[in-house]
């Protein structure tokens, strides 16, 4: 296939290959959020590579607590035509993620109900990659893409026997995929602003690898609703962004055409946790994330050589990650 469905599955046969699921839900007043994270890794299972298997993590940012749960290939089920990935009893749907995940010691249920949906830029299927989400996962190495920049979700997390109920919350869904990680990256997304319910932003980039080249070229893409408006800035786009980033505090200051959008985000050490994700030696911690950063948005228009704010909104229910070789020495020092 030339033209392809992002919220589709991508698997063409190669050697090495991953794709990842991300739904989250934010509950501002109860101070609770949550994530649920399908992994698939090398689904041809050739002799050579580390052995293919998929995998389920369940994030609880109030308490920065997970629990994960691995599978054999056999367990695992993922339609081409369709986002409908099955791993033992947990199932990821565009509508609905649910399930229950055992790691031997500990167990979440989940059941999520995503409606109202708003995607990127309006548009379905249009992306943070724009036309380049599209194409076939052979030529792209790294493809990320929003299916649910915000909606609204219902349903309940069981965590440990803590049962926790929700009704129109905020919620958000994410995929990636492809052949090769990004050698380094940066990732926010919050969608719970302080009196702003229909704002939603998302962000992410880094030094992302050229396809048959040894090289990398650092590439961000960022989108901001403000409720009425969608402001969107991108490498690919002609954007001109400046990313800086550290464990625990994030600056992106992106502009164009008269239009600037600063994003300012930092968490406190103790909410962010190791994740795991695929490695050229299985699945291991490759990144770290919090789900209570703080994060503010500031929109400025520019008036001949100055500056001005027309717009400012703080979520304290952000997400927030920083991964690849940078990071690598704090994660192997963790374990």
């Amino acid at each position: 296939m030339l033209w392809t469905n992002p919220d589709c599955y991508h698997f063409q046969n190669q050697k090495t290959f991953y794709e990842g699921w991300y739904a989250r839900v934010s509950m501002p007043k109860q101070k609770e959020t949550f994530t649920i994270i399908f992994g698939l890794t090398n689904p041809s299972n050739i002799d050579g590579q580390f052995k293919g298997q998929g995998y389920v993590i369940v994030l609880n940012g109030s308490e920065a607590k997970q629990i994960h749960e691995d599978f054999s290939l056999s367990q695992v089920s993922v339609k081409f035509d369709d986002m409908d990935v099955r791993m033992g009893k947990t199932v990821f749907k565009r509508d609905n993620v649910y399930g229950e995940v055992n790691n031997g010691k500990d167990i979440c249920s989940f059941s999520l109900n995503f409606a109202k949906c708003f995607p990127w830029g309006k548009r379905p299927y249009f992306s943070p990659m724009s036309y380049l989400v599209h194409f076939p996962s052979k030529l792209i190495e790294t493809s990320w893409h929003i299916t649910h920049l915000n909606s609204i979700v219902s349903g309940y997390v069981n965590w440990k026997g803590r049962l926790i109920k929700f009704n129109n919350m905020q919620g958000y869904m994410e995929k990636v995929w492809g052949t090769v990680f990004p050698q380094e990256w940066v990732w926010m997304q919050a969608n719970s602003f302080r009196g702003r319910p229909k704002a939603a932003f998302s962000g992410s980039g880094g030094i992302v690898p050229l396809p048959f080249l040894n090289l990398g070229i650092r590439a961000y893409m960022t989108g901001y609703f403000d409720g009425k408006k969608f402001y969107e800035f991108s490498t690919h786009l002609g954007s001109l962004i400046k990313a800086e980033y550290e464990l625990g505090r994030w600056y992106i200051d992106a502009r164009k055409l008269g239009e600037r959008m600063v994003v300012k985000a930092h968490c406190p050490y103790n909410s962010i946790m190791p994740l795991a994700g695929p490695t050229e030696h299985g699945v291991r911690p490759v990144a770290f994330e919090s789900l209570t950063g703080t994060l503010e948005v500031c929109l400025m228009t520019k008036k001949g050589f100055i500056w001005s704010v027309s717009d400012k909104a703080v979520s304290d229910l952000a997400g927030v990650e920083v991964g690849g070789k940078k990071f690598q020495k704090i994660l192997n020092k963790d374990k």
